[in-house]
C-alpha cells in the first residue's frame, strides 16, 4: 500500500487528506489489506473508497461492513452510475469450476460388496440401453457406487427412474447436482410482529406461478432498531427481477432486499477475515450468540440480543 497526505484549504478551515492506493491479486488479498488498513487509519473520521475493478460493489460493501463494523469511522463507497464491475480472469475462471458440467446418481445395496452392485447396475443400463448418458462408474470411500452423467435432466431423470424400477439391481438412490439454481438474498426492516408467513405471501403476490421448490426461507432474526431480517433462497430469475427493485412490501412494510454476501468468519471469536486455526482474539465459542452471555443455547435464548463484539444492544453478534 502507497500513503500520500496532502492538505485542503477553505476560508473556514484546512483538512488533511490521506489517499491510499492499494493493488490486490484477489478478494482474500484485497480483505487483508483493507483489514490492514483499518489498523493504519484508526481515527479518521471519514473514510471514502471507489469501486474497484474485478470486485463487485456488493462484495466490496460486505468486506467494508465486516472490517469497520465496530468502527467509529464512516465509511463511503463511490460507485459507478452504470454498469457493473468486470470480472478478474480469476473470477472468471473460480466461477467455472464450481459450475459442474455432470450429475451423479449414487446407488447403495445393503448386504452387497461393491462389485456385485456395479455388476447389477451395468446390466440394467446395458439391457434398456442407456449407456450412453454415463460418463463415469467409480466408487465411494464407503463402498457405493456413484454414477456419473452429463448435465441433462432428461438422462439423470430416465436413469434414476430406471435404476427404481429395478430393485434388485439398486435399492437406495440419491441424485447429486439436480438441484434448481437460487441467489442468497438478505432481507432486513421487516417489523417485530411480522412473520415467515408474511414473507411468503409477498412472494406469491410478486410471482403468481411461484412453487415451494423456487424458494427457502431462514429463520427470522432481531435487527437494529427493533426489526427482523430473513435470508431468502430464490430461483435466480426471480432473484434478478426481486434485486432490480431493492424493496418489497412484507406485511405493512417496505423491505430492503441486497444481495447476500458471505465472508469468512471466525467460529472462535465471531469476526471476520480469518478461521478459528489462526484466530488469536478472545474466545467468545462458549458464549450465546444471541445475548452475548454464557450459559445458555442461542436457540433457547430469550433475553434482550446484545452483541459482545461491537458492544452494543438491540441485535446479535454480527447482524448490526
Amino acid at each position: 500500500m502507497q500513503l500520500q497526505t496532502w492538505k485542503t484549504k477553505s476560508p473556514a478551515i484546512m483538512i488533511n487528506k490521506k489517499t491510499v492506493k492499494i493493488a490486490y491479486s484477489s478478494e482474500e488479498d484485497l480483505f487483508n489489506k483493507l483489514t490492514r488498513l483499518r489498523k493504519e487509519t484508526t481515527g479518521e473520521h471519514v473514510i471514502a473508497t471507489h469501486q474497484t475493478r474485478g470486485i463487485k460493489s456488493g462484495t466490496l460493501r460486505k468486506m467494508l461492513e465486516g472490517i469497520f463494523h465496530n468502527a467509529t469511522s464512516k465509511v463511503v463507497i463511490y460507485t459507478r452510475p452504470n454498469g457493473p464491475s468486470q470480472p478478474t480472469p480469476s473470477q472468471a475462471t473460480h466461477r467455472q469450476r464450481n459450475s459442474p458440467n455432470t450429475f451423479a446418481i449414487v446407488v447403495s445395496n445393503k448386504g452387497k460388496t461393491y462389485e456385485k452392485t456395479l455388476r447389477g447396475v451395468k446390466e440394467i443400463l446395458t439391457t434398456n440401453k442407456l449407456g450412453e448418458g454415463v460418463k463415469a462408474l467409480r466408487s465411494t470411500k464407503d463402498g457405493r457406487l456413484v454414477i456419473t452423467t452429463e448435465r441433462q435432466v432428461g438422462i439423470v431423470e430416465k436413469l434414476s427412474s430406471t435404476l427404481q424400477r429395478n430393485n434388485d439391481g439398486a435399492e437406495n438412490i440419491k441424485v447429486v447436482g439436480n438441484q434448481k439454481a437460487r441467489e442468497p438474498i438478505h432481507i432486513r426492516g421487516l417489523e417485530s410482529q411480522g412473520s415467515k408467513e408474511d414473507a411468503v405471501a409477498a412472494l406469491r403476490r410478486k410471482f403468481d406461478q411461484i412453487k415451494e421448490d423456487d424458494y427457502s426461507l431462514s429463520d427470522l432474526r432481531p435487527n437494529i432498531n427493533n426489526t427482523q431480517a430473513v435470508t431468502l433462497m430464490i430461483d435466480r430469475g426471480m432473484a434478478k427481477e426481486l434485486l432490480c427493485e431493492k424493496r418489497i412490501k412484507i406485511g405493512l412494510v417496505m423491505c430492503s432486499m441486497e444481495t447476500r454476501i458471505n465472508l469468512q468468519r471466525c467460529s472462535r471469536c465471531w469476526n471476520y477475515g480469518h478461521q478459528r486455526q489462526k484466530c488469536t482474539g478472545t474466545d467468545r465459542s462458549k458464549l450465546c450468540f444471541a445475548c452475548g452471555e454464557a450459559g445458555q443455547k442461542t436457540r433457547e435464548c430469550t433475553k434482550e440480543p446484545s452483541c459482545p463484539i461491537c458492544q452494543k444492544k438491540g441485535h446479535r453478534a454480527g447482524s448490526g
